[in-house]
């Protein structure tokens, strides 16, 4: 989550950003990785150094909005340690040439003068601009319809390439409670998104409008942030091959006849696994979604369905986004954090969705900072997955290659949607223990425990400590 304003109107200077904004954050325990002063506008910037550092005392990066040109982005990136620019309409207006151009300067300016990424937001482009940049829509209002064609358009951008494409969180006009978590929940199953408190009376933290909705926020921006592993992975082979996380259900199904028209435009794949379906009207129920053939699980509930066929009538509360997930699945999560690096990435939990078809997920780490990955300076675990019968085999095979700071050693979490309760677990051919109750297999460092009661049962595994050079196998029986 991004947050960006022009934080020193009526006399304040840039650090007002970090009592005002980012320790807001942090004591509304809520999820946020970088902060974005506007420098243009009239608006400038103080003291840029010092503020810099104290936002990353906090876990937020620091970048800049720039108005109209980054003629001093050496001494920003490389004195005062900024590491975004998001270059606004003023700048980039005139044409495909110079809009190329300019999101060239701003990302070569950062990596030319730090061992960081080139990370840049700008508000036009063409075929070409995902090389340097993420596109968002520009100055929006929120509000349903907002909601609603922001779904195709993101989908439609993945399809052209885009990655990396988005709109503020609840438009920087109008807006209100709802429509703000409607569009931030969808939003988390994105690569990014930012709010911007631009012109509304209602400024665009996820904290702002009290409760239930701060609650409901954090629910959503922290389990954004335990999925990282999943949508970074993906965001990887978007890099190398441009196939985007968010996909519209036609690149996942080709062959399915209702997904290549507009009948699920209002839905999508994120990653393989995911299907997000967004609440785009004041209502509590969704209509209309379409479920491809195979079986389908509730997220929430554990709920299955059987495809192809259409659901409607979805409960979807205000806290609740439709999310299905596909048979398969293999979702890797990290422990709950406000911001990453701030705790170690361990243990790592594997989310499971067993089918009689053997399913892979390779899942891509490096770290998270540098250029090196360029060099090959990265990780890879594959994880397989497959059910015969009541029995379930989950591999985590050695990891391929490594970067500065990897784990050498990591524990474990498997939470298999089992179904039923085994007789068995077995670790790397040895019998895990089993624990008596939830309680117990929580403090214990090792052992399997199945509840049957949660989500059409769920059983749960820990293997303790393993190397992570080694791999290891659980089966069930």
């Amino acid at each position: 989550m991004g947050d960006a304003n022009c934080y020193n109107r009526n006399g304040h200077t840039t650090p007002v950003v970090i009592d005002s904004v980012a320790r807001k954050y942090r004591r509304h325990d809520m999820p946020g990785g970088w902060i974005l002063p506007n420098d243009g506008y009239g608006c400038g910037y103080t003291d840029l150094p010092y503020t810099v550092k104290e936002l990353h005392k906090l876990g937020f990066w620091t970048g800049l909005w720039t108005e109209n040109g980054v003629d001093r982005i050496a001494w920003e990136v490389g004195t005062a340690g900024t590491r975004l620019c998001k270059l606004d309409v003023a700048w980039v207006y005139r044409g495909y040439d110079f809009a190329l151009d300019a999101c060239r300067t701003a990302y070569e300016g950062i990596e030319d003068n730090c061992n960081g990424r080139g990370f840049v937001w700008t508000v036009m482009g063409w075929a070409g601009t995902q090389r340097y940049a993420t596109v968002w829509s520009g100055d929006q209002s929120g509000d349903w319809e907002y909601i609603r064609f922001h779904i195709p358009t993101v989908i439609g951008s993945g399809l052209s390439a885009f990655n990396a494409a988005t709109g503020d969180v609840d438009g920087i006009f109008g807006g209100s409670p709802e429509t703000y978590v409607r569009d931030l929940q969808w939003k988390c199953f994105t690569p990014v998104l930012m709010g911007m408190s631009g012109w509304s009376k209602y400024m665009k933290q996820p904290y702002v409008y009290g409760e239930p909705y701060t609650t409901i926020n954090r629910k959503y921006l922290k389990l954004k942030m335990r999925f990282t592993p999943y949508l970074y992975t993906y965001s990887h082979i978007a890099h190398t091959t441009g196939v985007p996380t968010v996909r519209g259900m036609v690149l996942e199904f080709p062959e399915d006849p209702v997904t290549p028209g507009k009948a699920t435009q209002y839905q999508f794949m994120s990653g393989e696994w995911l299907l997000v379906a967004p609440v785009y009207k004041d209502e509590e129920t969704r209509d209309s979604i379409y479920l491809p053939a195979g079986v389908w699980t509730d997220y929430w509930t554990g709920r299955k369905y059987t495809g192809p066929m259409w659901l409607s009538g979805y409960e979807a509360p205000l806290d609740r986004l439709p999310l299905l997930v596909r048979e398969g699945a293999i979702i890797p999560m990290y422990p709950e954090m406000l911001y990453d690096g701030q705790k170690a990435k361990d243990p790592i939990t594997l989310d499971l969705y067993p089918s009689d078809k053997k399913t892979h997920f390779d899942l891509y780490e490096d770290d998270g900072i540098t250029r090196e990955f360029k060099k090959g300076v990265f990780a890879e675990t594959r994880i397989t997955l497959q059910k015969k019968d009541r029995n379930t085999t989950v591999s985590v095979a050695p990891v391929k290659g490594e970067y500065k700071g990897m784990p050498k050693t990591r524990h474990y979490v498997l939470q298999i949607h089992h179904g039923e309760k085994p007789k068995k677990v077995l670790l790397s051919g040895k019998k895990l223990k089993k624990q008596k109750s939830k309680a117990k297999w929580e403090n214990a460092g090792s052992g399997w425990y199945f509840d049957a009661a949660e989500k059409d049962g769920i059983l749960y595994v820990k293997t303790g400590l393993q190397e992570v050079t080694q791999g290891f196998e659980v089966e069930t029986e």
